[in-house]
């Protein structure tokens, strides 16, 4: 994941898309991307909250549930496994 995700698209995580102003728009890069890659982040490779929390970026919209989602996982990745 470091591999791709880090050195290939380093602002996976940012609000209001980024890349398409790169034009590196894709068909894989979809809107839940940033989601999935955190939550990824969170429960596959079992990231510390501190580092989690760096990747918190703004809602996208009111009452964005990926935002949310974000935030639970980052108090969750304060407490026991």
């Amino acid at each position: 994941m470091s591999v791709y995700v880090d050195y290939h698209r380093p602002t996976w995580s940012l609000a209001w898309g980024v890349e398409t102003m790169w034009r590196n728009e894709s068909p894989f890069a979809l809107p839940t991307m940033s989601a999935e890659i955190f939550a990824a982040r969170a429960w596959i490779l079992l990231e510390p909250a501190e580092r989690l929390m760096r990747f918190v970026d703004e809602p996208w919209c009111r009452a964005d549930l990926f935002y949310v989602r974000k935030l639970v996982l980052c108090v969750e990745a304060y407490g026991e496994r």
